[in-house]
């Protein structure tokens, strides 16, 4: 049974390779109604179509040259666009860089401010038993080394 099968397929195979190589192919309905295919024309009258094969035209010389620009051409575009990409993304890092570094000040600024505010009210403060001038003057020089810490930050 599977040797009867190959041999089917083997048959087929042949026919294909060999209809596939004709330059005209043949089609009619046989007399038990079956549809029929082949390179040689029929032996009993039918009623036949016949299909011509068409040889590929030459290809055009010019054709590949143009294709082969094409593709340099689209070579040089995806390259432009890729360098102005690089250069957006470097500008737009720029930008958030100098966005950042400016926040970055800002926030030291309201920091120095608010330190420089606190040293304020301590030396409005009223000195009294319990608040000396030692005590006002650690506490000042505390903030002081904070505002210096600051300035050496920028």
């Amino acid at each position: 049974m599977k040797m009867r099968i190959w041999w089917l397929v083997g048959l087929c195979l042949i026919l294909s390779v060999t209809i596939m190589n004709a330059d005209t192919i043949y089609t009619w309905t046989d007399e038990e109604g079956v549809r029929r295919f082949s390179d040689q024309p029929p032996t009993e009258a039918a009623d036949v179509e016949t299909f011509a094969a068409e040889p590929a035209a030459p290809a055009d010389p010019g054709a590949r040259d143009s294709y082969l620009r094409m593709l340099e051409e689209a070579e040089q575009d995806r390259r432009r666009l890729e360098a102005q990409r690089e250069q957006e993304a470097a500008e737009a890092a720029r930008k958030a860089e100098e966005e950042a570094r400016a926040r970055r000040q800002a926030r030291i600024e309201a920091e120095r401010e608010r330190l420089q505010r606190q040293i304020d009210e301590l030396n409005n403060r009223m000195l009294g038993p319990y608040f000396s001038q030692g005590m006002r003057q650690a506490q000042i020089d505390a903030i002081q080394e904070k505002i210096d810490a600051l300035e050496t930050e920028e």
